[in-house]
């Protein structure tokens, strides 16, 4: 109706201004109720939000942190090197011997049920030989049986099993050896290093993962160090988050958690601490962007276009797009100002970095 739509209209427009001329800046999206408007009437209506706290920010350029000095062991080379170690095992076909513990076999298999003579789906599988989640009756028979070779079990599952299909049953399994193939553990020398890339012998390779452990260390201490600084700062400034804000950033958080576990089952009390765990977090998160925010417009931060177009050259250069084509994506996922905010808070953590005292 005519009534409706000119409230629907005359709402926003007159809140904006109202809110323009109180200098009110709402935290989230004003909630508008009990709207009252006859023709030869005015307006009224009543709006309810919560607005972003103002805080007083104490002496920041007067705080001081220890600095860190990472240093990269003769263990941390070692335990990369092991590292690479596992990712270069190979597993190669073997003939004429049986398998051996360790060994990756490849079988075919197939259950029947003792007790009502039913066969089960028959399945080709690859298990690692001696590992500790395979049945002990398998590890055992396969143990010597060579490509071809067959071999009989018999597994009787509890009732509570977690193989629900199996719960109670005794199933008696029969397999047959496709393949085996050995695991060649390569060894930690002058060929390894060359196999690796571009080094002349082991030496070079341990060089260059002292340089990039190094590397990844002083990251690791600045961004250890940034963290302790903001804390000291939020700790010397009394600021309380919107609680409506604070509200909605839990759930987010908690929403998000739950999705990356969507098979595993959660109890009341899992969930609660939970909550209370993303409570916690998203304070803490909101803290520190509203501390940081007020800094940088304290400090009159703000970027450059330069400063902008690196991003995106960056953002670009890890996913094979031009710096144009990240801004439409940013711009049309709703995130262009998320990523231009989040910018300007490295900016003002670097600003920050280099005002206080560090000994």
């Amino acid at each position: 109706d005519i009534e409706r739509s000119v409230t629907n209209s005359l709402v926003p427009n007159v809140l904006e201004k109202i809110l323009r001329q109180e200098n009110l800046n709402p935290a989230d999206t004003p909630v508008v109720k009990e709207i009252k408007f006859k023709a030869g009437q005015p307006l009224t209506f009543v709006a309810e939000f919560d607005v972003w706290p103002e805080f007083k920010l104490p002496d920041y350029r007067q705080i001081k942190i220890t600095k860190k000095k990472p240093r990269v062991t003769q263990k941390d080379i070692e335990v990369t090197l092991k590292q690479l170690q596992q990712r270069s095992i190979q597993y190669l076909p073997v003939e004429n011997r049986g398998v051996k513990e360790g060994d990756y076999v490849i079988i075919e298999l197939q259950g029947r049920d003792l007790k009502t003579k039913r066969f089960l789906p028959k399945e080709k599988v690859a298990i690692l030989a001696g590992h500790q989640e395979n049945e002990p009756q398998l590890n055992q028979v396969i143990l010597g049986k060579k490509v071809g070779e067959t071999a009989t079990f018999t597994v009787s599952y509890p009732a509570d099993s977690p193989y629900r299909r199996l719960a109670g049953k005794n199933i008696e399994y029969h397999l047959k050896i496709e393949g085996i193939k050995e695991k060649k553990v390569p060894e930690i020398d002058d060929e390894f290093a060359r196999e690796l890339g571009d080094f002349q012998n082991l030496a070079d390779l341990k060089k260059k993962i002292k340089e990039e452990l190094s590397e990844a260390k002083q990251e690791e201490a600045r961004r250890a160090t940034e963290e302790e600084l903001v804390k000291k700062i939020l700790e010397k400034t009394q600021l309380e988050v919107p609680q409506s804000v604070l509200e909605k950033e839990q759930v987010a958080l908690l929403r998000r958690w739950l999705s990356e576990r969507p098979q595993q089952p959660i109890n009341q009390e899992e969930y609660e601490e939970l909550q209370k765990k993303a409570r916690e977090e998203a304070e803490q998160s909101l803290r520190k962007q509203l501390l940081l925010t007020r800094i940088a417009r304290e400090e009159k931060i703000e970027l450059t276009e330069e400063e902008l177009n690196e991003e995106l050259r960056k953002i670009g250069q890890k996913n094979n797009l031009t710096p144009s084509q990240v801004q439409q994506i940013l711009k049309n996922q709703g995130r262009w100002e998320e990523m231009k905010h989040s910018l300007l808070l490295r900016k003002t953590i670097d600003f920050l970095m280099d005002s206080v005292i560090i000994e």
